[in-house]
């Protein structure tokens, strides 16, 4: 069962977390954008078949620090997004209770 109070908790971190939510999404595009550039950057800066510099670049520590900067964000991001989605079933479950509460004392 749901309370108002459980209720009025969910509703207020959807609330406060549209910002910061909206920003962590943004990090996550400009961390995988930055992510793919490093990669590329790396692969024209390298020498050999296509192979060899696929490797080179993958390999490469930029890259891999891109990497992990894009995978942090991704896990900063999905963590809230989570959360606010679970906070919206918190909500459904409470609308659900109340509308049954209606139509059962009618």
């Amino acid at each position: 069962m749901v309370s108002e109070e459980r209720a009025e908790k969910a509703l207020r971190f959807l609330v406060d977390t549209d910002e910061s939510a909206a920003n962590l999404r943004g990090e996550m595009e400009r961390a995988e954008f930055l992510f793919k550039r490093t990669r590329e950057a790396v692969f024209s800066l390298s020498e050999g078949t296509v192979a060899e510099r696929q490797a080179a670049s993958v390999q490469h520590k930029r890259t891999q620090t891109a990497h992990e900067a894009y995978v942090a964000a991704v896990q900063a991001y999905h963590f809230v997004a989570n959360k606010r989605d679970t906070e919206r079933i918190v909500l459904d479950v409470f609308r659900t209770i109340q509308a049954n509460r209606r139509v059962g004392s009618v």
